[in-house]
């Protein structure tokens, strides 16, 4: 079984061309704000995996409409949170200033509006922003982040250490 999540990864089918290829579709990416010639690639990618799979996995109804025209081979499994896992005391001491505003999850720039982030750092620099989640982001803006005092870059940590970081925080954000 051949597993593909990123679109922009079709190509990797033409080693395994005798796998059962599954396309799993977490956000609607031909739906972003990408530059346009990115877009159409976006498109065109996303359009050839959802011809050739032998099944597409989508999180959301609508992704399911969508993808309807692929009835035969879509499945919903919407995302879910283990709520038992949340209910934890434990914090972890960041040894960041207070107030802490966090984001948990992937941090790249389709996700994380960095411009935005870096306006509010500036303009509050009382207030940490501190990002917990693997980083997927330009060596720019890494070295953009690590000029602004009140931005933290955690990085990846272990799923079982997550509520700890979130019960650190004072206010949850979703930057997008």
């Amino acid at each position: 079984v051949l597993w593909i999540n990123d679109q922009n990864k079709y190509f990797v089918h033409k080693k395994y061309s005798k796998s059962y290829l599954i396309y799993d579709i977490t956000d609607d990416w031909t739906k972003m704000n990408f530059p346009k010639k990115e877009l159409a690639f976006v498109k065109s990618a996303d359009k050839f995996l959802c011809d050739i799979a032998d099944h597409i996995v989508v999180c959301s109804k609508t992704l399911e409409e969508t993808k309807n025209i692929y009835h035969n081979k879509v499945s919903l499994i919407k995302n879910g949170v283990d709520f038992d896992h949340y209910q934890c005391e434990k914090i972890i001491d960041l040894k960041i200033n207070k107030p802490i505003l966090m984001y948990t999850g992937s941090v790249h720039a389709e996700r994380v509006d960095f411009d935005m982030v870096y306006y509010l750092a500036n303009r509050f620099p009382n207030i940490s922003f501190v990002f917990v989640g693997p980083l997927f982001i330009s060596q720019q803006t890494r070295e953009r982040t690590g000029n602004i005092n009140n931005v933290h870059l955690i990085g990846a940590v272990d799923y079982y250490d997550i509520p700890a970081y979130i019960n650190s925080a004072d206010i949850l954000i979703v930057p997008h």
